[in-house]
């Protein structure tokens, strides 16, 4: 499975695409953003449902060995983007986040334009010490997201 991101693909939907089976989400009539996910294999036999929230979220459950896992795959504005554009996406990520079920495994991936620094002092259970370099706005966007919602960072 991967999370795609500025897929640029109008409205939503699914499609074939080199032994993919690619779920898709973008805005009516507008080749912007975008957010997708491509199964192969296991993954696209595990899928149960989908829902494409909006042109940057994109949810998908799948029925794995032990448990059910929810992945929501995400492509987040800029740091360039007006602040209630990203107040707008944070918000809606928090609502998809939220009516997960709560004996699910939750994977949140994708491209939250975000750099995390080595920000151990704000939140040490988020980065580990491993994070390089400065935070940026929407990397705070992003460790606030996490600590609310009781997550790691697993990568950059």
């Amino acid at each position: 499975m991967a999370a795609l991101s500025q897929t640029r693909v109008p409205k939503f939907g699914t499609l074939e695409c080199e032994n993919y089976h690619v779920l898709y989400s973008g805005k009516d009539g507008i080749k912007a953003a975008g957010v997708a996910l491509a199964l192969r294999g296991v993954a696209n036999k595990c899928l149960l449902d989908w829902e494409p929230v909006n042109d940057r979220i994109l949810r998908a459950r799948f029925a794995t060995t032990y448990a059910k896992t929810t992945c929501i795959a995400v492509y987040a504005p800029t740091n360039e983007s007006c602040e209630s554009y990203k107040d707008t996406f944070y918000q809606s990520l928090n609502d998809v986040t939220n009516k997960i079920r709560i004996h699910d495994i939750l994977v949140v991936c994708g491209d939250f334009n975000a750099k995390v620094g080595c920000h151990q002092d704000y939140a040490p259970t988020v980065i580990d010490s491993h994070g390089l370099g400065e935070v940026s706005k929407n990397g705070m966007r992003l460790i606030d997201f996490c600590v609310i919602n009781y997550m790691i960072v697993g990568g950059t």
